[in-house]
């Protein structure tokens, strides 16, 4: 029989913190929905403690040091079935603790957050008919999640849904949900979907000839771009990848201009009559609560920069530097849980105006309203995040694997843009904010992408399907 309350596990992983991000925002929206039994499982962590720690670190090490390694990794497995060899061993990981669980407790739904597919076989091992239910946390589409045993898969993007139907999954199975995200992430109040187009006064359409005037004042000359890659025998994985970057960036970015050419060419510099605040004022108006070390000026443009989960982001102070060139800018530096690069830059721009460091904060919702666009790396939580709060989005050296990949999408998309060095990057910004148009139709695609309640729908879908008394009925005792 079904237990009396609702039993939920939520299977997650370790790497990095998107899995663990995208699970507890599922759990509260379960809680508040009376569904209190929801078990989080980092099952390689508590299966395997040691090989965890270990696999972390390669992990980590690799994405960090030899990016190329890790996208050539990841690209080869994309299009692993589930019934290959590696396939099986991968998922054999953590077998004797989820079966000692799914004995003890028998969930009413297993949740993957990670694709470690251990449940399948699993299931058919013990003979508990539990449904199996994905959720998937990029918006690039691996293999590994696309087991044939899984009962639902909720995905970030129709065109995700489309490529599991292609591959044979049954698309009747397939929601396209968004990514779970946690609460709070969303538009400014009484903000409408279609946005105001913003005019632009002359000093803010002259901020490319700034940059320039900035770097002939002694701003360090840039790279010219990504090193060029050995074409020679016996070039490593990482060089290889880098001579594929030039070109996926380039087909991102024709992509981009190809939707920006589509739109109306009324749009092209139009100005509307009840024209909308920079984010600054705009959030002020809507009165959004105040972030402690922020105090922005509301005539001012906004950067907000992310400088990842644990404060990385190479060519950081390059960036500030050209983006503080600009005398129409302010920037609110997040550097996530890493106090030594928060410190150094707080020394540095000690003596700098509307520039606000920060360490580790939960305000970052209230900050991205605040703000007119995001730099950031592109993991695809905070890309969730962003699009909730309709931000143009700016992916600064992208790594290989699913970073990469869910930055190329966003730019055929129309609202990422990709950046190579911290020179375009800037140059980036500056054409967006000196083009009205452009950043309108950048905030119209983040608010047709974005799903602030996917984690809300998510946790109704799993209830009127497995959790609530009608669906119980239903399924086999």
């Amino acid at each position: 029989m079904q237990p009396q309350e609702p039993n939920v596990l939520i299977l997650y992983a370790s790497y990095g913190d998107g899995h663990y991000q995208a699970t507890k925002a599922l759990e509260r929206s379960l809680n508040l929905r009376g569904i209190s039994r929801v078990k989080m499982l980092d099952l390689m962590a508590e299966s395997h403690p040691k090989l965890n720690d270990l696999t972390r670190f390669v992990y980590m090490q690799s994405y960090r040091t030899i990016p190329g390694l890790y996208g050539l990794v990841y690209n080869m497995t994309k299009d692993m079935k589930a019934d290959k060899p590696f396939a099986n061993i991968l998922h054999a990981f953590g077998t004797r603790r989820l079966e000692e669980y799914l004995k003890h407790e028998q969930p009413d739904v297993v949740i993957h957050t990670f694709p470690q597919m251990v449940m399948p076989k699993l299931r058919r091992k013990i003979g508990l008919d539990i449904p199996i239910v994905n959720v998937l946390t990029d918006f690039d589409l691996h293999g590994r999640w696309l087991h044939p045993d899984v009962d639902r898969f909720y995905v970030a993007t129709e065109e995700m849904r489309r490529e599991a139907a292609t591959i044979g999954i049954d698309p009747d199975r397939i929601a396209v949900s968004g990514i779970p995200i946690k609460e709070g992430f969303g538009p400014a109040d009484g903000e409408h979907a279609v946005t105001a187009l913003v005019p632009l006064g002359g000093a803010q359409r002259q901020s490319g000839a700034a940059l320039t005037a900035a770097a002939a004042a002694g701003v360090q000359a840039p790279p010219a771009g990504l090193p060029a890659a050995s074409s020679a025998a016996g070039a490593s994985p990482a060089a290889s990848s880098a001579a594929a970057e030039p070109q996926a960036f380039a087909a991102a970015d024709a992509c981009a201009a190809e939707a920006a050419a589509a739109d109306s060419p009324q749009l092209a510099g139009a100005a509307s009559p009840a024209a909308a605040p920079l984010a600054a004022a705009r959030a002020l108006r809507a009165g959004e609560p105040p972030v402690p070390g922020v105090a922005l000026d509301p005539a001012r443009r906004t950067v907000l920069l992310m400088a990842g989960a644990y404060g990385v982001m190479l060519g950081l102070r390059r960036v500030c530097d050209l983006l503080l060139a600009q005398d129409d800018i302010q920037i609110v530096v997040v550097c996530g849980r890493n106090e030594e690069m928060r410190a150094g830059l707080r020394q540095q721009y000690a003596n700098t105006a509307h520039i606000h460091i920060l360490g580790f904060t939960d305000r970052v919702a209230s900050l991205m309203r605040m703000s007119d666009c995001v730099v950031t790396k592109p993991g695809g939580i905070t890309l969730a995040e962003s699009l909730a709060c309709r931000l143009p989005i700016f992916l600064f050296r992208p790594v290989p694997g699913q970073e990469r990949n869910n930055a190329v999408y966003l730019a055929q998309r129309g609202v990422a843009f990709i950046s190579r060095s911290a020179d375009e990057l800037a140059l980036q910004i500056a054409d967006l904010f000196g083009d009205p148009a452009k950043l309108r139709r950048a905030r119209d695609r983040a608010a047709e992408l974005g799903h602030p309640n996917a984690s809300d729908e998510i946790a109704d879908d799993l209830i009127a399907r497995y959790l609530s008394p009608a669906a119980a009925q239903e399924l086999p005792v």
